[in-house]
């Protein structure tokens, strides 16, 4: 949420963003940057609540394949530390699910009660 607020909540560094993606070779980058900077946004509020994690998990290994692929591919690995943590909590998220205090664990129990 913090990383790309910015981008979602200012048309000048949506812009600033734009740029970046173009500079580095992102397909379609104008709509892609919007694509990204809300899809990290509406996720981050998923993963807090815990609603939808496992599809949130997969909109963001999606998202850090194509950052780390085009973006980081020839950054040093210290670099790359920020975008490779954000995907491995997002392949947690769509193996393993958001856990027993979440949305997702509360609509299932609900849905079981009603199974019986």
């Amino acid at each position: 949420i913090y990383g790309t607020q910015d981008n979602v909540f200012s048309h000048e560094r949506m812009v600033e963003f734009q740029q970046f993606m173009i500079k580095n070779g992102f397909p379609y980058a104008v709509p892609g940057s919007y694509v990204s900077a809300y899809a990290q946004f509406l996720c981050g509020f998923l993963y807090i609540l815990g609603a939808a994690t496992r599809f949130a998990g997969a909109l963001m290994v999606i998202n850090f394949l194509f950052a780390l692929g085009i973006a980081h591919r020839n950054t040093p690995l210290a670099a790359d530390m920020p975008p490779l943590a954000m995907l491995a909590v997002a392949l947690f998220l769509l193996f393993y699910g958001a856990g027993k205090f979440s949305v997702d664990d509360a609509m299932d129990g609900a849905r079981r009660v009603r199974a019986r």
